[in-house]
């Protein structure tokens, strides 16, 4: 079944790439980058896979992509390129090694990592992890992200057919990959639980919401925009520069989105 995933993924992941090239205004690089997204994407699902092997490929998949999703939010706490580089290589062991351990002690084949909410969760993950001053672009990774791995949902479920015959039949594996719960109440509760945190940090992280000094949610619009000067790090050396951020209408008056704009990322 791994080479059906990889090419129903590839597949899926250069339709994708070549529709957003055409259709958005994203650029060749942010196109391959939504192509590989989509890949890695199809591999998540197999991550509760209970053979050796498999965890070690895709465990050593994700160590390898995780960071450089995550170097703009590196760039945000570090203070140097070195230090960037440090949370890098720290972000790999920790995927690699700690998240093949865990997985093989809290995972069971077509569990919960084959459902429609831990294909949400994929999305929202992607989106919070893939910073960008474009929040389209950030939703364009997510989707790709999200659409590799109902690539994989949907192969298992047709693999899940015996189409021999003239009347097709159910194998047992049949309705395990697409669904809204699994087996384990437990697990259950703990993947909507995550979905839930997932959604709340995406709020949070889009504006919709923000959290005062004492930890109450409150709307983005009940809130006053100054002008500035804001704290803000260059993704290029990691610096941190102090930018005056100007309001703007194209960003709703937002001078936070206006700093982003310009390719700083501001320190909140």
């Amino acid at each position: 079944m791994f080479r059906e995933h990889v090419a129903v993924s590839g597949t899926c992941g250069a339709a994708l790439a070549a529709g957003m090239w055409v259709a958005t205004p994203i650029d060749g690089v942010q196109a391959g980058v939504a192509f590989t997204l989509v890949g890695v994407g199809g591999a998540l699902p197999d991550l509760d896979s209970d053979r050796g092997r498999p965890i070690q490929e895709l465990t050593a998949l994700l160590g390898a992509a995780v960071p450089f999703v995550l170097v703009r939010r590196f760039a945000e706490v570090a203070r140097s390129f070195d230090a960037i580089v440090g949370l890098g290589i720290l972000t790999y062991l920790l995927v690699r090694y700690g998240g093949g351990w865990l997985l093989r002690k809290t995972t069971v084949h077509r569990g919960m990592f084959h459902s429609l909410p831990a294909m949400m969760i994929s999305g929202l993950l992607t989106y919070l992890a893939y910073k960008s001053p474009e929040p389209g672009i950030r939703l364009l990774m997510a989707t790709a992200v999200m659409t590799g791995f109902a690539s994989h949902l949907m192969l298992d479920e047709w693999c899940s057919v015996d189409w021999r015959g003239l009347r097709p039949r159910l194998k047992k594996s049949a309705g395990t990959a697409i669904k809204w719960a699994g087996d384990y109440p437990s697990a259950t509760v703990a993947c909507y639980s995550l979905l839930g945190v997932c959604l709340y940090a995406t709020a949070i992280d889009s504006d919709l919401i923000e959290v005062n000094r004492v930890g109450v949610p409150q709307r983005v619009a009940d809130l006053p925009r100054e002008a500035g000067p804001w704290m803000a790090v260059s993704p290029e050396t990691g610096e941190r520069v102090m930018v005056e951020g100007q309001a703007n209408r194209e960003f709703g008056d937002d001078p936070v989105r206006t700093v982003e704009r310009s390719g700083a990322i501001v320190v909140r």
